[in-house]
């Protein structure tokens, strides 16, 4: 119940930080040009990463065994790794410091955010802490995918 309630407070407060974002719109610079290529492929790696995630998440060791729900972590993680460094590498004239609460900014913190959890979850978080951070990365990476279909 508790934890319910603290991802609705979370999602919350990215809903508020969203009419700021809104407000500021910063274009890239001239000699800036996205590779469609790059930008292809880190769309399709963070599809695929929720997905992963959520079935990381539906078949949990109680339903399809641990070595099922091992694979789906792992493969997780791997994807939440590369979508990361997609992004980067496709948009890294759009986001930075120097454009605000911008919705690229906040679509690449957020994706960030739930892709390193998504990655500390099977390699380092404590066995009680385990299941929340994977659930909390999904939801933030979920969040950032929502994020820049809307905005």
């Amino acid at each position: 119940m508790l934890r319910s309630h603290v991802l609705i407070s979370i999602l919350g407060s990215f809903l508020v930080l969203g009419g700021a974002a809104r407000a500021q719109v910063v274009d890239p610079p001239d000699n800036f040009q996205r590779d469609p290529v790059l930008s292809s492929v880190h769309i399709g790696l963070g599809w695929a990463t929720l997905a992963s995630a959520m079935a990381t998440g539906i078949l949990d060791p109680h339903r399809a065994g641990l070595a099922t729900h091992e694979t789906l972590g792992w493969t997780t993680a791997a994807l939440a790794a590369a979508t990361m460094v997609f992004g980067i590498a496709a948009h890294w004239g759009e986001v930075g410091p120097g454009f605000g609460w911008d919705a690229n900014n906040i679509h690449s913190l957020l994706g960030a955010a739930g892709g390193t959890l998504m990655m500390v979850a099977p390699l380092v978080a404590p066995p009680e802490l385990h299941k929340a951070l994977g659930e909390l990365g999904t939801l933030a990476m979920g969040i950032a995918v929502v994020w820049k279909i809307v905005y």
